[in-house]
């Protein structure tokens, strides 16, 4: 899935140059710092694989407008299947929610209530999680920007309730068991992450959540998106290490000593 782009950029001034030079003759053109030769014809089929790439990534997002039109649809998951953990950092609360059923979540309300020490309410906020595949998690975080408290340390304890929200799009879900997930840390212990589509089905979306932890307990997470993983192939992501969050809204890097990595939804529009 992954090509030298940078040889494909130079793909058109080589034909131009090849066909206005010598229009009835095939030529050789060495364009790499390696000595490999390129002929024009080589160059010609780069073209047509990138335009075809670019085409289906087209129809897929085609498919994502198309079904994004569709009426309100009721949740047909169970609000049993669902746990979570929270985390509270100085200004934010994250709610790592996992779905332990075998359908996916889809339209999950989460509603964050935070109290004083005499359990009197001093504000609340919610947050919609979309999608989340059976035996993954998603995180839905809610901060305390527009609160009539600032920071962790103005309020006692946060209650979290999920519900049931409608949702109106349509999806066709693929099982995780077809996708071979292989990670590697970097010296800066940011994650990157290879996703090999091994089903016969290709992946319009897929969306990657890393949750990380420091002696058990959740110290920031981080996600990212694959569009269009064909059958076959694979693409490669980066998950950055976790954040520690701070009061004044800024964010740090934060040391933790494991992490797990989830493919928090996989679907075809």
């Amino acid at each position: 899935m992954k090509k030298n782009t940078a040889k494909v950029v130079l793909t058109v001034v080589a034909i131009a140059t090849v066909v206005s030079g010598c229009g009835k003759k095939k030529q050789e053109i060495n364009l790499t710092e390696s000595g490999e030769i390129i002929t024009v014809e080589s160059l010609k089929a780069e073209v047509d694989e990138l335009t075809a790439k670019v085409n289906s990534m087209q129809e897929t997002m085609d498919r994502y407008y198309a079904g994004s039109k569709e009426g309100e649809q009721e949740p047909a998951f169970s609000l049993d299947d669902v746990s979570y953990d929270v985390a509270e950092f100085d200004d934010r609360v994250l709610v790592v929610l996992k779905n332990n059923g075998t359908e996916p979540v889809i339209g999950l309300k989460v509603l964050a209530t935070f109290c004083d020490a005499g359990n009197n309410v001093i504000g609340s906020k919610e947050n919609f999680v979309e999608i989340t595949t059976p035996g993954a998690v998603s995180v839905a975080e809610v901060d305390y920007f527009d609160m009539d408290f600032s920071g962790r340390s103005d309020y006692d304890h946060v209650d979290i309730q999920l519900s049931k929200e409608n949702y109106s799009f349509t999806r066709t879900f693929l099982s995780a068991d077809n996708f071979n997930v292989e990670t590697t840390q970097t010296d800066g212990k940011d994650l990157n992450v290879k996703v090999t589509n091994q089903g016969d089905v290709d992946a319009d979306m897929i969306q990657l959540t890393a949750v990380f932890y420091k002696d058990g307990a959740i110290v920031g997470y981080n996600t990212n998106s694959m569009i269009n993983v064909q059958t076959g192939m694979y693409d490669s992501k980066m998950l950055y290490g976790a954040y520690a969050y701070q009061e004044d809204g800024s964010t740090q890097k934060a040391d933790y000593d494991s992490y797990e990595v989830y493919l928090s939804s996989i679907y075809n529009y």
